[in-house]
Parts: structure tokens; C-alpha cells; sequence
């Protein structure tokens, strides 16, 4: 597996030649064999010299996409719903401070940009941004990945914000019906 890295990136995989101008050179063209993912996340070496454990960038992008609601956020921009009242709907759950939140952060990341149209009432948009929308193919390979392997479980209670949803009726134990 050959990885393919920015020139201007500040890290190079060890066992990773670069030639005289900085272009990275294929592992096997270095004499070193190949390298696996794991090895390439694990041992990396910067330009100065200095080896380091993991990546920071790598941690730091997990971290951003993976802070909670952060992603489902995303995927809800992605599927075109830009108002803040569309994208509340199609996160199920989020409460409106902390979709303000997650939309505050992913803002300030570069990962979003807010647009205040004037009038009457004023009308805020929601877009992601060229950095925002190159996550496309990273979220849809994580929803594959999801779709594959994480099993659905069923939800133990069929409410929103304490209010029972139609729907088939969750067995009642005899205790709770005697209390009622």
C-alpha cells in the first residue's frame, strides 16, 4: 500500500524516502520494504528529525469529527439542510444549546460558515465550508463501515422530550400499572 502525502505536510512515515526537491518517494523504491497502516500511524518522523508516537493531526481530526453530534451535524449539512431549524430535525435528540455549541465549534474550526441573510426575520444559514465538504468521503466511508459492522440495537423507550410515540405500546409491568 502506497500513501500518498502532501508535500507541504510536516510529517513524513518513516521508511518513507524524499528526494532533493521533497517529493515523496514510494516505500518499496526506498529498499525498505512495505510499510502496514499501522506501522505508518505509529511511526512517524518529522522533517526534524524527531520520531513521535501516533499523529497529532490524525488525533486532533478524530477528535473534531467525533465530538459528540459533530458528525451527525455534518451529515445532516451534507444532505442539504442548512437552517438551523432543519438541521435541529434531522439530528434527533440534540438539544438547542448544544446544537448551538457543536455549530459554534465546527464554525470556529473552519468546518462550517455562518451566513446571516437580512430581513425580515433575519434568515442564518448553515454551509460547510471547502475544508467541511472534503469530509464527504471520509463520513460516507465511516456510514459504510458503520452500515457493516455495528449491529442496530433496539431503543428501550419510544419518547421525545417525555412524551410517549405512537407506536407499538412498551409492555407495562403490573407494579408501574398499579402506581399510575
Amino acid at each position: 500500500m502506497v500513501v500518498q502525502w502532501r508535500q507541504q505536510a510536516a510529517i513524513v512515515p518513516a521508511g518513507v524516502a524524499t528526494s532533493e526537491g521533497g517529493a515523496l518517494q514510494p516505500v518499496a523504491e526506498s529498499g525498505l520494504g512495505e510499510l502496514s497502516y499501522p506501522e505508518l500511524l505509529s511511526n512517524v518522523e518529522y522533517r526534524s528529525g524527531m520520531t513521535h508516537t501516533g499523529c497529532d493531526r490524525f488525533h486532533t481530526a478524530v477528535e473534531l469529527i467525533g465530538a459528540r453530534w459533530s458528525g451527525a451535524i455534518l451529515r445532516a449539512l451534507f444532505e442539504g439542510h442548512q437552517r438551523y431549524c432543519d438541521i435541529r430535525a434531522a439530528v434527533p435528540g440534540i438539544s438547542d444549546t448544544m446544537l448551538a455549541h457543536r455549530l459554534r465549534d465546527l464554525e470556529e474550526q473552519g468546518l462550517v460558515q455562518r451566513w446571516v441573510t437580512a430581513g425580515h426575520p433575519v434568515r442564518v444559514d448553515y454551509r460547510l465550508t471547502e475544508m467541511g465538504r472534503e469530509l464527504h468521503p471520509v463520513l460516507g466511508a465511516i456510514t459504510a463501515w458503520s452500515q457493516k459492522w455495528i449491529p442496530i440495537t433496539p431503543q428501550p423507550s419510544r419518547k421525545l422530550a417525555g412524551f410517549p410515540l405512537p407506536g407499538p405500546a412498551s409492555p407495562i409491568s403490573e407494579e408501574s400499572a398499579t402506581h399510575a
